[in-house]
């Protein structure tokens, strides 16, 4: 037997595996043979995870070995078993070295397992005798059979609109008889909101949520207003003019008698007057008209017509309407009141207050919104009006949260912290730690859990963690000996890798106050920078060094500073300041067909292969773990902790959510939509269909949009965004329109029309900031935003298939008849393009 093992010996090589291979098979041993083993029950449960179509499984006397029809291609230290490859006509956990035919000792007959196990080869014939059937595992009665019937999931056509307005009646808010509409109002109220649908329809600005634009004049406001011109011009505008005279002299004359609610019904708001003052030249033709009943206008009205009543007359109206309210108040009719200052004398602010100091929390906070006032005070009255949902999601749109805090702090400190700790958790579960840390820290009780988010960052690893590692070290007096290490580890590597992780950490320290912590930290990091810079690791940048020196404080190195002479030459570039192309040769993969790839925030991959499913890799190319979600596309979060893994099917999507913390997926929805940005916040998604564009609410369950626009009268495609901005192309068959926004408060910033027939027919890219790239029609060079023939640049090689436009780099995929491109070329919003990467790759590649 010894010489039969002997021989086995010079024919396999008995050091473990490692690395990537294809896997045909696993084996899983018998018994307790270290001091942490798998339990039959722990080795079942195996089996069973990796068992598929066409699997078979063998019970030998050493343990189960389990062969899979399908070899799948792994990392053979990071399976579930011990791995087994193919070699020749056998399986084996370890690789065969001599070629050449094998001696009679050292195969057995019909053996196709050679196993190295506990230092013994074991030769073992996997046939019908060791075959073993894994449903003897399971007793009746353990599982109980259903019947399950496929129906389709119901696709919702467009998101569910979160409303930010209230009716314009008290009505609804104030059970009090008396203050009902009539159902002449009502009726004419109709007509108007009809009349209004048809104006706006000519408008292409149809925004329909919170801090969107208001809609242009249109057409029929510019009719009426002129025909009014006219007929005031007329022998009849002088009879309608003593009309509204005499209408107005007998309201003021019902103040002065006492006759408080007839003269309320027949006041005219002093805003509709003020018009005529402020030289609008739209003046009213018909006549005034009281109100039947009093109702709270619980919405900022469009503008009234204006009468032609002099300065005088308007104080007098003024001085008259806030005795009217004074009086009112005294009498403890607090909705009349209001109405007085809402609708009379238009305060809205002085109503909010009011209101608020008599505990109509709702009503004020209706009005508030409805009359789009400041942001954060919106926040501050719904809060006190207890709903909270509606104040989260208005911090959300508006990112106003800190003003609201400090508002309702100044009268409300408990709920500003609430509202603070609400906001910071929210930001934590959409994967946004920085933001999180940023947002709940003030909140002292709370300090704990925020500490245990940057020990989470900062165990994830990447950018981020380093920063916080700072932060735990300042903050974390409990455990800051541990932290000072874990720095003082950091700068005593001497690797590139933790040369860019000090370069990160000195950033993060230049933007701390000055304290004897940071100081300390400042003066260890100096001479690791001045190496990392000779070494050519580093970028030496000239304010970064003198803010470091500056913070060290440290008397000795300042004296000896001046004579530091930092070589230029040995720093590293930028790649944005390469002065000559970087050429790059990429050679055939012959794999599974990659559909996208993104760099996580720990700097792992996450890899998406179609049907195949996701898997998240090591930097390294490692497999550290696989997803079965159908993955087309990858849609990133700013923080890189989150991800949407679009999975694109026919006529619609299936959105699972990745979770880098969690290191799961989970399922989100199934919507049916024609564009979306490439990344997202972390709590919000920008997508399209059609002619309509949304903010999508990721926190809610179902599809819930928190901003739109509507009728942009065309197809809105190329959405891209970044933090600060975001862009998207507009397409119709007869001219095209580039928007551009502001982020986060979703300020339009510019719309601007794009006559070119082409755009559709050849390839097109689009930056956030709204660079547009167009490429010739014979796809052999490209520009800018430009029809000038002579403004277009040659391709680096061959004709463009595909062009990606960033705001600073613009990249380009090309093919000659050879070879396949891809080329990197910087720009400052599209002047001084130049070419830093050159990449030839495989002609029967797909990119």
């Amino acid at each position: 037997m010894s010489g039969g093992i002997e021989t086995i010996d010079k024919i396999w090589e008995r050091s473990a595996l490692s690395g990537f291979y294809e896997v045909h098979g696993y084996f899983f041993e018998f018994g307790p043979l270290t001091e942490s083993f798998l339990t039959e029950a722990d080795i079942r449960q195996r089996i069973l995870t990796l068992w598929a179509d066409d699997s078979t499984l063998y019970k030998l006397d050493i343990g189960y070995v389990l062969v899979q029809a399908i070899a799948s291609f792994q990392d053979v230290t990071q399976t579930t078993g011990t791995a087994l490859i193919k070699q020749g006509a056998s399986l084996s956990n370890r690789l065969r070295i001599n070629t050449s035919s094998d001696s009679e000792n050292g195969k057995s007959s019909g053996a196709n397992l050679h196993l190295l196990h506990q230092g013994q080869w074991h030769q073992i014939a996997l046939n019908n005798q060791n075959r073993f059937d894994p449903s003897r595992w399971f007793e009746v009665g353990d599982y109980q059979s259903f019947v399950l019937t496929a129906s389709a999931y119901v696709i919702p056509s467009k998101p569910v609109q979160v409303s930010f307005g209230e009716p314009t009646s008290t009505s609804e808010i104030v059970d009090k008889k008396g203050l009902k509409p009539t159902t002449e109002l009502t009726q004419v109220l109709d007509d108007l909101k009809q009349k209004a649908k048809a104006s706006k329809g000519s408008a292409a600005n149809n925004s329909t949520a919170y801090g969107a634009p208001d809609a242009g004049i249109s057409l029929l406001t510019h009719l009426k207003a002129g025909l009014s011109r006219l007929l005031m011009r007329s022998p009849l505008g002088d009879a309608i003019g003593k009309s509204q005279a005499k209408f107005i002299e007998d309201t003021l004359k019902q103040f002065q008698e006492g006759n408080l609610d007839d003269a309320l019904k027949r006041a005219v708001p002093l805003g509709s007057m003020k018009d005529a003052l402020e030289g609008i030249d739209h003046p009213s033709t018909g006549r005034f008209m009281p109100r039947s009943e009093l109702s709270i206008s619980l919405q900022r009205s469009a503008g009234g017509r204006s009468v032609s009543l002099d300065e005088q007359v308007l104080e007098m109206l003024k001085h008259t309407y806030q005795r009217a309210f004074e009086k009112l108040d005294s009498q403890g009719r607090i909705e009349e009141a209001a109405f007085v200052l809402v609708d009379l004398l238009q305060d809205i602010d002085q109503a909010i207050s009011y209101l608020e100091k008599h505990q109509k929390f709702l009503m004020a906070a209706q009005i508030a919104e409805g009359h789009q006032v400041n942001a954060a005070r919106i926040i501050r009255q719904w809060i006190l009006a207890g709903d909270w949902k509606r104040a989260i999601q208005i911090a959300h749109i508006s990112n106003r949260y800190e003003e609201a805090i400090t508002l309702l702090s100044n009268t409300h400190k408990q709920q500003a912290d609430q509202l603070r700790w609400m906001l910071a958790q929210m930001h934590y579960e959409s994967g946004n730690l920085e933001t999180a840390v940023e947002i709940g820290w003030p909140v002292t009780d709370k300090r704990p859990e925020v500490l245990a988010w940057l020990r989470q960052s900062v165990a994830l690893g990447g950018t981020l963690a380093i920063r916080n590692q700072l932060k735990l070290a300042l903050h974390d007096q409990a455990s800051e000996d541990e932290h000072i290490a874990t720095i003082q580890q950091l700068f005593q590597n001497d690797t590139s890798t933790s040369a860019t992780q000090r370069l990160q950490f000195i950033d993060e320290l230049n933007q701390h106050q000055n304290s004897p912590l940071a100081r300390s930290f400042a003066s260890m990091a100096v001479r690791p920078y001045l190496r990392d810079v000779a070494k050519g690791w580093i970028h030496h940048d000239k304010s970064r060094w003198n803010r470091l020196i500056s913070l060290a404080n440290d008397r000795v190195l300042s004296a000896d500073v001046w004579r530091v002479k930092i070589d230029k030459s040995n720093t590293k570039q930028l790649l944005s300041d390469q002065t000559s192309t970087i050429k790059y040769q990429l050679s055939p993969c012959f794999g599974r067909q990659i559909h996208d790839c993104q760099r996580l925030a720990d700097g792992s991959l996450l890899v998406a292969f179609g049907d195949a499913g996701v898997e998240h890799r090591s930097k390294l190319g490692e497999l550290l773990a696989s997803y079965p979600d159908i993955c087309h596309q990858i849609v990133m979060s700013d923080q890189s902790y989150q991800a949407l893994l679009i999975a694109m099917h026919e006529g619609f999507q299936v959105i699972n959510v990745f979770d880098l913390a969690k290191r799961s997926t989970t399922y989100w929805l199934q919507t049916k939509l024609d564009s979306w940005a490439d990344n997202y916040d972390g709590l919000s998604w920008i997508v399209a269909k059609a002619d309509r564009l949304w903010v999508l609410d990721l926190q809610q369950t179902s599809i819930v949009s928190l901003w739109s626009l509507g009728d942009l009268k065309g197809d809105v495609t190329m959405i891209r965004r970044d933090p600060e901005c975001f862009s998207f192309l507009v397409q119709n068959d007869t001219q095209n329109e580039i928007w551009k926004y502001r982020l986060p408060d979703l300020f339009l910033r510019e719309r601007t029309p794009w006559a070119h027939e082409t755009i559709a027919a050849i390839p097109a890219g689009i930056s956030s900031t709204g660079k547009l790239v167009l490429v010739s029609s014979d796809l052999s060079s490209y520009a800018f935003h430009s029809t000038n023939d002579e403004e277009y640049h040659a391709l680096n090689e061959g004709t463009t298939q595909i062009v990606w436009t960033y705001t600073k780099w613009l990249v380009i995929a090309s093919e000659t008849a050879e070879s396949n491109f891809l080329s990197v070329n910087s720009h400052l919003e599209g002047r001084d393009v130049r070419l830093v990467f050159d990449i030839p790759y495989p002609k029967d590649e797909q990119l």
